[in-house]
């Protein structure tokens, strides 16, 4: 039984967006594409250095940092470059707040800015005196951007946490302990238990942790291997850090402490998380690939997956399924599309009228791995058909007394899915089509991807529809997780000839 999890807040929408590998909410439920199947691979050229990329699955949007003064925007829908946005300085590091619809990106220059982008009009707000930037973060449910910088202006000694509230472009930096040093960027936050984890490339590995609510730093604490990259599974509370030694740490958020270690191989340079098909991916540098990790076992599914040259950065779109990896050395960005095609629609029942027939059915077995964005009912002979988002249209322009076999197809951002089974309609004169509603238990629920947009995600973020518009969450929420529901099966759409 697929569950849908939703996050109600007093009639406010909340969405879900993951930014360099971070996810908001809790776990979404999808069913995962069969085992063994090949993930396809296409290659978007985008110029340029690309290092840091980041998500927006409400626009369907996808931004790249091309280590030059221009950011790279790639429209998800037909995983072509969309938009390139110049900046007065070079930026390696970029993240999103989907809730705002605001694009932060900055670069590992001193003394760098920081370039505030309104998603909805392109138009850039610099924030001067950032510092040396070494990676950043973004918690959409409390508004906050988090920058590692090294600032000799504030600090010449220390390396420094900048918290920046997203409402007024202030800050403050926060200082770790005078021994901890990293210069790889790990950083990931949970924005459940409003924990912010930053970690150190040094052998053996430290990270230390800052308190939102406290505005409190704990540690260092002692785990793994010169920590690369890192990204929060909010569901479970385990953050997940590629090394560089080749193995992925597992740490309990809870304890502060390893209770895994996951065998990859390579130089392990970013991981980011899909909650959806509960997969990780980690990118292996000196390989150009990219491995799969299953978080329910902790292990490595399948083979690598090719990538460009040199991929140091990894995001990832729950929505469509799709993984987007920055490949340093070429210029191009690799899309990783793990969903498969979904399973045909079930149950069709159907019901008459005069020249039409109502048609309704029941969701796939498998989604694919990505939401189901259509169904299509065709009835032959003749060809009419009918779309719907929902699990019910009307076919018309039928001819009385002609037996018509009528099958429906379902459509996610993979492909369209093999014909249902077929049932027969005869429509008649005089006939009127009558409305049956179903009660459906423990089915699956699919949206289409402007609803899934704005209704599964769960904390209204890692490395993490296109109806641009300002965004806003409560502070109040509840989790409603969908079981059982009952579905009209009956709604009228007008339709083809």
């Amino acid at each position: 039984m697929r569950k849908s999890v939703v996050r109600c807040a007093s009639s406010v929408l909340v969405f879900f967006f993951s930014t360099v590998g971070i996810f908001i909410g809790s776990t979404m439920v999808g069913t995962i594409a069969p085992a063994g199947a090949k993930p396809a691979v296409t290659q978007v050229t985008v110029g340029g250095n690309p290092q840091g990329v980041a998500v927006d699955p409400v626009t369907n949007l996808i931004y790249v940092a091309n280590s030059t003064t221009t950011l790279s925007v790639i429209d998800g829908t037909t995983d072509t470059v969309s938009a390139t946005i110049t900046l007065p300085q070079a930026i390696s590091y970029v993240a999103v707040d989907a809730v705002t619809n605001k694009i932060y990106a900055t670069g590992g220059i001193d003394q760098e800015p920081l370039f505030v982008i309104d998603g909805a009009t392109d138009t850039v707000t610099t924030l001067g005196g950032l510092g040396l930037s070494l990676g950043m973060a973004m918690d959409p449910t409390s508004n906050t951007l988090y920058v590692l910088v090294l600032n000799e202006t504030v600090d010449p000694q220390q390396l420094l946490l900048l918290v920046l509230d997203g409402a007024t472009n202030g800050g403050v930096y926060q200082r770790f302990d005078p021994n901890f040093q990293t210069n790889t960027g790990a950083i990931a936050v949970n924005s459940v238990t409003d924990k912010v984890y930053v970690g150190s490339n040094s052998d053996p590995g430290a990270f230390q942790v800052f308190d939102g609510a406290t505005q409190s730093m704990s540690g260092p604490f002692t785990a793994g291997n010169a920590f690369q990259s890192m990204v929060t599974d909010n569901a479970t509370n385990l953050i997940y850090s590629a090394q560089g030694n080749g193995t992925v740490s597992v740490i309990d958020g809870a304890t502060n402490s390893q209770v895994d270690e996951i065998s990859v191989g390579g130089l392990n340079s970013a991981i980011a998380f899909d909650p959806t098909t509960n997969h990780f991916f980690v990118t292996d540098y000196n390989t150009a690939s990219v491995w799969t990790i299953d978080a329910a076992t902790n292990a490595v599914v399948g083979s690598a997956i090719p990538t460009g040259s040199h991929p140091d950065g990894v995001a990832v779109n729950p929505v469509t399924g799709k993984v987007y990896v920055a490949n340093l050395s070429d210029g191009t960005v690799s899309v990783i599309n793990e969903a498969q095609r979904p399973s045909p629609p079930l149950d069709l029942q159907t019901s008459v009228g005069s020249g039409n027939a109502v048609i309704s059915w029941s969701a796939p077995a498998s989604d694919g791995g990505a939401v189901v964005t259509s169904y299509t009912a065709t009835a032959s002979p003749g060809g009419a058909t009918c779309t719907a988002t929902s699990t019910s249209c009307t076919i018309t322009g039928l001819t009385n007394g002609t037996t018509y076999s009528v099958t429906v197809t379902a459509s996610n951002s993979a492909g369209t899915s093999d014909p249902s089974t077929a049932v027969s309609v005869t429509p008649a004169v005089g006939a009127t089509a009558s409305r049956t509603t179903l009660a459906a238990t423990g089915i699956n629920v699919t949206l289409p991807f402007a609803f899934a947009a704005a209704l599964l995600g769960l904390g209204g973020l890692g490395v993490l529809g296109s109806q641009r518009r300002r965004r806003k969450i409560s502070s109040t929420l509840m989790d409603m997780t969908v079981s059982s529901l009952s579905v009209n099966h009956n709604c009228e759409v007008t339709s083809l000839g």
